[in-house]
C-alpha cells in the first residue's frame, strides 16, 4: 500500500484509490456497502462528541473522547469507502475537477456562505446527511444519484466543521492514518 504523500494533499481520485489499496492491505474489502454506513454512521457520531468536548459541552468524563481531526479523517475514510463500493467518484459528485486536493476543497468550502454555520449546527447537519446516505444505500432513495450527492454532502459538511473547528484536514487524515497503521485488524471471531 503507497501511503499518503507526506508533501502534498492528495486528491479526491488518489484518496479513494488509497482507501481502495488500505481497506485490501487490512483486509477490510469485503465489508458491504451497509456495514461500511453503518461505520459511517458511528463515526458521525463520534463527530459529534469530539465537538461537545471541543466547544465545551458537557460530557460524561468516564467516556472516551476522540480527537475530532481523527474523528473527521475517520468520517472521510469511511466516505471514500463507501463510494468506492457504489462505484461513485466524489470529483464527479461534488462538481469539482480531479486535480482538486483536500486543501483545495477546504479553501473551497471556506468561501462559501451556504455552509457558514456554527460548530455545533454543523455536527448537528452532517448525522442528518449521514442520514440520507443511509437512506439511500438502504434503497428508501433512488440509490446511485441520492447516493453520490448524500456523499457529496457528507463531504462538503465534514470540510466546513474542520474550517470551522481550525484543523486540517490532510495532516488529520496522515496522523489518523499513522496511528491505524500500528493497529491490528481483525473480524470479531477470527485472530488476527
Amino acid at each position: 500500500m503507497q501511503p499518503l504523500s507526506a508533501e502534498r494533499s492528495p486528491s479526491l481520485p488518489e484518496l479513494q484509490r488509497y482507501v481502495e489499496q488500505m481497506e485490501l492491505a487490512r483486509g477490510l474489502n469485503d465489508s458491504s456497502l451497509i456495514e461500511q454506513c453503518l461505520k459511517l454512521s458511528e463515526e458521525a457520531g463520534e463527530v459529534c462528541k469530539a465537538v461537545r468536548k471541543h466547544e465545551a459541552l458537557s460530557i460524561d468524563t468516564a467516556s472516551a473522547i476522540g480527537d475530532l481531526g481523527h474523528e473527521l479523517a475517520d468520517v472521510l475514510i469511511y466516505v471514500a469507502a463507501i463510494a468506492n463500493r457504489a462505484d461513485i467518484h466524489l470529483t464527479r459528485a461534488l462538481g469539482t475537477q480531479g486535480t482538486e486536493t483536500l486543501a483545495d476543497l477546504q479553501l473551497h468550502v471556506a468561501e462559501r456562505t451556504d455552509v457558514a454555520h456554527p460548530l455545533i449546527e454543523q455536527c448537528l447537519l452532517l448525522s442528518a446527511q449521514v442520514g440520507d446516505v443511509c437512506a439511500s444505500a438502504l434503497g428508501h432513495e433512488p440509490a446511485q444519484s441520492n447516493l453520490a450527492d448524500g456523499l457529496a454532502g457528507v463531504l462538503l459538511r465534514l470540510t466546513a466543521i474542520s474550517n470551522r473547528a481550525n484543523l486540517d484536514l490532510t495532516q488529520a487524515l496522515r496522523t489518523k492514518e499513522e496511528i491505524n497503521d500500528r493497529r491490528v485488524w481483525a473480524r470479531p471471531g477470527t485472530a488476527p
